[in-house]
């Protein structure tokens, strides 16, 4: 596997394992890139063009929110990728709002100010031509964050507790300027999502091929879909006999 990107899948499995470990309580499902891709994320979008985003993660919180998380460290490309995010977004702001896109940026040894540079290249372009485009740039300028790696680990083996326990990530505001909110907390990041509704959602999950073992607590019970879908397919066989 080349270096860079054997570097970017360690830092995104390592990134996200901590999520789960630490905040379990507040996104108990953690997804990898499978279930990262915009078509599983969004079946049903309206956009007439199909996306074929993917990202590298995707995080769900307990009220249902998905954190799609990317990975990486140049501006350029986070700027295509936000572009080519904005229809599905827009897409889940007419339904459920439970789309979010953050990108975690590996510290950058030989620039201290990338993610000074970084923001402000994408708040003079990438939302000015959105707007442009007729997306509701301030809408989607509420559903991307950007965080450095060294903002929740600031050296080895530590953690900045009153970052990281909240998730807090910056995100340009009204007045297009960058700020620090908590993914952590619903009430910044709202979603729409029916708690019925993402409840069973993750219980389901945790049944998923791949998922780790202590993120299986409490799994929803699916005897009686099971009994329910056996069932059906005895009936459906008598049917054809």
């Amino acid at each position: 596997m080349h270096g860079r990107m054997a570097r970017h899948n360690i830092l995104n499995a390592e990134v996200s394992l901590r999520v789960s470990e630490r905040l379990g309580h507040l996104f108990p499902i953690i997804l990898g890139e499978g279930a990262s891709f915009a078509k599983v994320l969004m079946p049903a979008a309206k956009n007439k063009e199909p996306s074929y985003s993917v990202g590298d993660a995707v995080w769900v919180r307990s009220d249902g929110l998905r954190v799609i998380v990317e990975t990486g460290n140049k501006a350029d490309s986070i700027i295509e990728k936000i572009k080519r995010w904005a229809p599905v977004l827009t897409d889940d702001a007419r339904g459920s709002k439970s789309l979010y896109l953050l990108f975690v940026i590996p510290n950058q040894y030989q620039r201290t100010d990338w993610v000074k540079y970084a923001k402000e290249k994408i708040s003079t372009s990438v939302f000015s031509a959105l707007a442009l485009a007729g997306y509701d740039s301030r809408y989607l300028a509420s559903r991307v964050g950007i965080v450095e790696w060294s903002d929740w680990f600031p050296a080895y083996q530590e953690i900045n507790e009153e970052a990281f326990a909240p998730l807090r990530v910056w995100q340009l505001n009204k007045q297009q300027q960058w700020q620090m909110t908590s993914l952590a907390d619903p009430y910044n990041t709202e979603c729409d999502v029916d708690q019925t509704d993402a409840d069973r959602s993750i219980g389901y999950a945790k049944h998923l091929y791949g998922v780790p073992h202590f993120l299986r607590d409490n799994p929803i019970d699916l005897s009686n879909d099971l009994l329910y879908l056996a069932k059906t397919l005895a009936s459906s066989k008598v049917k054809e006999g």
